[in-house]
């Protein structure tokens, strides 16, 4: 079953806030998009997830074996994501330093050395 993070993430607002109005709000959708939504992943799971009629708002007994999973599911959704831009921060970029051709040789060398050892692992390219 293909099973959308942001269906999942809309009846964890909607529960959280025990309305769905104010899980709209909070959402930046429509209150009727969002009930549109979650009967979407009721469908999708052949169960019903919240009691509409109670006020607050609150899961049904599938909806409570339901968040728990659901939950993890977002959070592990957030750390992948963390994992890679801390990857791509750390990947850096290229510094490019520029040197007049007079000066080639007497300061590109130590210049090129230091971005190596005190900047890894960026790469460095020089010009002239």
């Amino acid at each position: 079953m293909d099973l959308n993070l942001h269906l999942v993430r809309y009846l964890v607002t909607v529960v959280d806030e025990g309305h769905f109005g104010r899980a709209a709000a909070r959402l930046y959708v429509s209150g009727p998009a969002l009930s549109k939504q979650i009967r979407l992943l009721e469908r999708k799971l052949g169960v019903d997830l919240v009691d509409r009629s109670a006020h607050p708002v609150v899961p049904t007994d599938a909806g409570r074996r339901f968040l728990p999973e659901a939950r993890a599911a977002l959070a592990a959704a957030e750390r992948a994501v963390a994992a890679v831009e801390a990857h791509r921060r750390a990947l850096g970029g290229v510094l490019r330093l520029g040197f007049m051709t007079a000066a080639t040789g007497t300061h590109t060398r130590p210049s090129s050395t230091s971005c190596s050892v005190t900047s890894p692992p960026r790469r460095c390219s020089s010009c002239s």
